[in-house]
């Protein structure tokens, strides 16, 4: 997972993400006046009454800005500002197991 690209989060295929609840996608990139919350493709009045806050699902493909592998595929666009890792604090443990374990190395000359 590289999410060092420019412009942020950009998950690669087999990662598990979920939507950012809209409450998190208003705050961060406005709403313009139809409603339609202003990240790259636009999360739509329609997309909130059918995407729940939180649906989590496995990337099966990517491009520039698209995700694929939701059900939403090909009703919505998918944008990756529209998603976060699924659970970011078991993120968060598995990058403390590898910085321990990395700790742990020792360097033979």
């Amino acid at each position: 997972m590289d999410d060092t690209i420019s412009g942020g989060f950009m998950p690669s295929v087999g990662d598990h993400v979920e939507f950012k609840s809209y409450e998190e996608m208003k705050k961060e990139f406005g709403v313009d006046n139809d409603g339609n919350v202003e990240c790259d493709a636009g999360f739509t009045p329609e997309m909130r009454a059918v995407i729940p806050d939180g649906y989590d699902f496995i990337v099966t493909g990517v491009n520039n800005t698209h995700v694929y592998g939701s059900e939403f595929d090909g009703k919505f666009f998918i944008t990756r500002d529209m998603l976060k890792y699924h659970d970011e604090a078991d993120l968060s443990l598995c990058m403390n197991e590898v910085i321990e374990y990395l700790d742990s190395i020792q360097v033979i000359n």
